[in-house]
């Protein structure tokens, strides 16, 4: 149960893919299509061992050819729709900021070109606060929102291709 919590926790931040054991099993015996699970270790010596989220595991043809780090994962996560809360840390002209992520919704629009080469388009509407900045990143607030919601976009976009870029290597 505590393994449980710990991946529906992380789940919700976008840094662990939640895989219920149906779901897993049904991608795994589906050879054209792969599967992500959380890999889970432990931290600590004996005394204070620990459960830890290491990161995500690609599994295809029923083999684990890679792994996904939190940050690619969470790109992963934006793009499924999984990212229900967690935290963003952006740059801005002014400083450092951290954003808690309140809410998250995505739509994704697929075309395709005269080729029939897919496009996908994917739209992100992200609503959170500012929890900490550092260097003015928060001051004069109507001044820097729409700096600020450039870097969240700008953030949200890396992490995205962060983990299309690994999926695509496997």
């Amino acid at each position: 149960e505590f393994l449980r919590d710990l991946i529906s926790l992380q789940n919700e931040q976008g840094d662990c893919v939640d895989t219920r054991l149906i779901k897993f099993a049904q991608d795994l015996v589906s050879w054209e299509k792969g599967t992500l699970v959380p890999i889970v270790g432990t931290e600590g010596d004996d005394e204070k061992k620990q459960l830890k989220i290491k990161g995500t595991a690609v599994i295809k043809n029923g083999t684990m050819v890679g792994a996904l780090d939190a940050f690619a994962t969470r790109g992963i996560s934006w793009v499924t729709g999984d990212v229900t809360e967690g935290i963003l840390t952006i740059i801005t002209s002014q400083g450092l900021a951290t954003i808690e992520t309140t809410d998250a919704k995505v739509s994704k629009k697929i075309t395709f070109d005269d080729s029939d080469k897919m496009h996908v388009k994917i739209e992100v509407q992200q609503t959170g606060i500012i929890g900490h900045a550092t260097g003015g990143a928060g001051s004069g607030y109507e001044k820097n929102t729409e700096e600020i919601q450039k870097a969240i976009e700008e953030e949200i976009k890396k992490e995205i291709y962060a983990g299309k870029e690994k999926l695509v290597e496997y």
